[in-house]
């Protein structure tokens, strides 16, 4: 059952999707590639509102807000350290 009109125009009018597209400074986005709270498809969302300032990032090391630990997570935090190393770049 869909929201009703008044919901829907709302939640539009708090996400940040809209005012992307005039952002003139890069942004670097990481999430993680399932998450009970920000599904997947939201991250893409932001991403591809503008695509030449914001970049997204996908891990499997991530749980929501905190990293998570362990030998079968290790390939997730080949992504998330190249993500780092582009976020230090640009504090330069």
């Amino acid at each position: 059952m869909p929201l009703p009109r008044g919901v829907r125009h709302e939640l539009r009018a708090l996400s940040p999707v809209g005012g992307l597209g005039g952002l003139h400074a890069p942004v670097l986005m990481a999430a993680p590639v399932s998450d009970f709270a920000y599904p997947a498809g939201e991250a893409a969302v932001l991403a591809a509102a503008n695509p030449r300032e914001v970049r997204l990032v996908r891990s499997s090391a991530l749980d929501h807000a905190r990293p998570e630990f362990g030998v079968s997570r290790l390939g997730g935090y080949l992504p998330l350290w190249a993500y780092m190393a582009r976020v230090l770049g640009a504090m330069r």
